[in-house]
């Protein structure tokens, strides 16, 4: 795939991919601790069931093996403990699928390529990985509804900083100047895809993403610490794989030694599957972070609305999350606002899970039929925008498992108010 990398190239990688998990890990500790704040969703029926001291020694494996790795010296130790931390970051999202964050799948593939295959050829899936993420965030966002909502929005943050606003601009200017947003990620995909044109697609990537930074800062649009730390990582990653000139060099032994051709077929079909499904995401067969939908804006959600019964059941924190009533008296319980303060993450965007968080909300509670209703809203349309809607009530929360090809029932382990 490419030439191997020189040693302190290889080395850079590992530990800067090592230290960026401890600190999102670090950042978002809640959500990797056996919390009773907010429903878990497993990503298994089978996992409903696993003990909290299990996900203790999950959580505590994962820090140690990341920890292990950042400190070791040998680099056939380090790639023996980033193989254990996948290991238990994949149990830990097997309890919880909350935790498949974007950013935790990424990991997941990276620790693959790197533990499994030889220097070169890892290398040469480490950059098809970042050349991917990049063209399918981007064409994520070419859709109407991007245009139309979260592209303006960072384009307006933008603007504040040089005490501009687009808003007396005519439309056709606003999505044109929008539409940079998008088409600008893509070129950066392609230019990093294509060696003689990395000398402008390297630093057309640092600048995006210190862009992403000044606009998601605190000072900014206020997000969460680890989309700041996410993006720091990218910065560091496209310079090292992708900055400077390939040096030939014979791969060195690594930890891969001793894997047979059978386990490193394996790890090669596995990747190649990463890379292609995003393909099959506008038609529902996979998931949207996995397929680096990441402020798209077109992801599907669930909302939930409770009766005015229901809002009384209510209690403790969560209740900050009620909308104002409306005209039949219900109100909106924002999901994903409670999930941001509750844990720190955003929650993910598909059905099964937020679905499983109404139903579990509502089992904590004791909320009747009646007093819950969802509302499923579908992914927007690539072409028009629309969504499709479909009314779901509270006796079918619990019906709706077989829907899925994976979990949509939560743990019972809310905390009580």
């Amino acid at each position: 795939m490419c030439a191997s990398p020189a040693s302190w190239r290889r080395r850079a990688f590992e530990k800067t991919l090592l230290a960026a998990e401890l600190i999102l890990l670090a950042v978002t500790w809640k959500l990797w601790t056996p919390q009773t704040v907010f429903p878990q969703v497993p990503l298994f029926e089978w996992a409903l069931d696993i003990p909290v001291s299990l996900e203790w020694f999950g959580g505590i494996l994962l820090v140690a093996a990341l920890a292990v790795g950042l400190l070791a010296e040998s680099e056939r130790a380090s790639r023996w403990a980033m193989a254990l931390a996948a290991i238990a970051i994949l149990g830990l999202m097997s309890v919880d699928q909350l935790r498949l964050q974007a950013w935790a799948w990424q990991f997941l593939l990276l620790a693959l390529a790197w533990t499994t295959l030889p220097p070169r050829e890892a290398w040469g899936w480490l950059r098809l990985l970042a050349i991917s993420l990049y063209v399918f965030s981007a064409l994520s966002k070419l859709n109407p509804e991007f245009l139309a909502t979260l592209g303006p929005r960072f384009v307006e943050q933008g603007l504040k900083y040089v005490g501009l606003s687009m808003a007396s601009w005519p439309e056709g200017l606003r999505t044109a100047v929008v539409l940079t947003l998008p088409l600008g990620e893509l070129l950066v995909g392609v230019g990093l895809a294509w060696p003689a044109a990395r000398r402008w697609a390297v630093p057309a990537a640092v600048v995006m993403h210190a862009l992403l930074i000044a606009l998601l800062s605190p000072w900014g649009m206020k997000h969460s610490a680890g989309v700041l730390t996410w993006n720091l990582f990218f910065i560091a990653q496209v310079v090292l794989l992708f900055g400077g000139r390939d040096e030939q060099e014979v791969d060195t032994p690594t930890a891969t030694e001793p894997l047979t051709h059978g386990t490193r077929a394996i790890a090669r079909v596995l990747l190649g599957l990463a890379v292609l499904l995003p393909i099959v995401e506008p038609w529902g067969y996979w998931d949207a972070w996995p397929s680096w939908g990441l402020y798209s804006a077109r992801n599907e959600r669930t909302e939930v609305y409770l009766s005015k019964e229901g809002v009384a059941r209510l209690k403790g924190p969560v209740r900050r999350f009620l909308s104002e009533a409306d005209e039949a008296e219900e109100q909106r319980l924002r999901l994903d606002a409670w999930c941001l303060d509750a844990l720190g993450v955003p929650i993910t965007p598909q059905h099964r899970q937020q679905l499983g968080v109404a139903r579990g909300l509502a089992d904590r509670f004791q909320l009747s039929t009646e007093g819950v209703r969802c509302v499923r809203v579908g992914a927007a349309s690539y072409w028009t925008g629309e969504r499709r809607h479909e009314q779901v009530s509270g006796g079918e929360l619990r019906e709706l498992g077989g829907q899925f090809w994976l979990g949509s029932a939560p743990r019972g382990n809310l905390q009580r108010p």
